[in-house]
């Protein structure tokens, strides 16, 4: 391959790259604004629960049922609801600042914008095959590891011109060869060559090996990636079931206090309080899938690839145009 070739090469790396980027960016700040969006419409819930508990305990205050400290807690219990408020409109400005800016848009022309995703905080799982062949994809389509086989690829052709100059009758086989995306080096990458040869074939094949030694770091890199991020999205998926574990509990203690109530073996305090941990554990869970899907886009990220969602669907359309066209 001409060397010119291979710097274009390197260049159309560096823009998908570039390209991704992008994408990472807009994918985290409509994560982000999806979840402040639904944390404030719980908070509110949360909100007009604790005005009622508030006024409860008043009245029982004043009634000598209760001692003032009780509101003081209750008082205290509101205000850190106004403040889970102020924080998540300000993440979701936030979200929504960083959104416009990823499609080059001023923020307020987002003001009235809605979008739809409807397995947000429930990425499904990955299958093994999935896992597996998004690993190699991985290993075969980012930039970051083209851009090092481009490098390795010009001290090659480099080394090989050296040689060709000085020595045309020996032939230079390719120092890596693939196996399944992975670029493996095998031992006898040398070759013999008079002892009084310098200069430009040493410098070359110095060349050589220091770009080979970054490919394969670069390789371990990305494996040790997407590891990280496979075992983050693993403990946040299990997090999350968790979290659901509890609110399923909470919501049937909800559900007895209910009858309690009708039944009059419990007052309206107490089915308030039930409703407040049943209204926090939903928050609960919803901090679980954000999280979740937090590191869903991690690993996304690593592998440079969708692993769900309408991209997936729209890459098989233009897979099939492509070939389509092609034919």
């Amino acid at each position: 391959m001409d060397i010119a070739l291979m710097d274009t090469a390197n260049t159309r790396l560096q823009l998908m790259d570039q390209t991704w980027l992008v994408r990472r960016a807009l994918n985290t700040a409509l994560a982000d604004w999806e979840g402040a969006r639904r944390s404030l419409t719980l908070l509110a819930r949360l909100a007009a629960e604790q005005d009622q508990l508030l006024e409860l305990e008043r009245d029982r205050v004043r009634a000598g049922e209760d001692s003032p400290s009780e509101t003081v807690t209750a008082e205290q219990a509101r205000i850190e609801v106004e403040q889970q408020e102020a924080q998540a409109r300000a993440t979701a400005n936030a979200a929504q600042a960083a959104a416009a800016k990823a499609l080059g848009l001023p923020p307020e022309a987002l003001d009235r914008m809605l979008f739809s995703w409807s397995d947000w905080g429930e990425p499904p799982p990955v299958t093994e095959e999935q896992r597996l062949k998004s690993r190699e994809q991985a290993l075969l389509s980012r930039s970051d590891l083209g851009v090092a086989i481009g490098e390795y690829a010009i001290a090659e052709t480099r080394l090989r011109l050296a040689v060709a100059r000085q020595y045309p009758q020996l032939v230079l086989n390719p120092g890596y060869y693939w196996d399944h995306g992975v670029a493996k080096f095998p031992f006898d990458v040398s070759f013999s060559l008079p002892l009084n040869s310098k200069g430009e074939i040493a410098e070359a094949l110095a060349n050589r090996e220091v770009a080979g030694k970054h490919l394969l770091a670069i390789q371990a890199d990305i494996y040790s990636e997407i590891t990280a991020a496979e075992r983050a999205e693993s403990l946040a998926r299990a997090s999350a079931e968790t979290a659901e574990q509890r609110l399923e509990t909470t919501r049937r203690q909800l559900v007895q206090s209910d009858l309690g109530l009708r039944l009059g073996e419990s007052d309206v305090l107490e089915h308030v309080g039930a409703q407040i941990l049943a209204i926090r554990a939903e928050l609960e869970v919803l901090q679980m899938r954000a999280r979740l899907q937090a590191s869903r886009n991690d690993l996304e990220d690593v592998l440079h690839a969708p692993l769900s969602g309408p991209e997936i669907e729209l890459a098989k359309f233009s897979y099939s145009v492509s070939h389509e066209v092609g034919s």
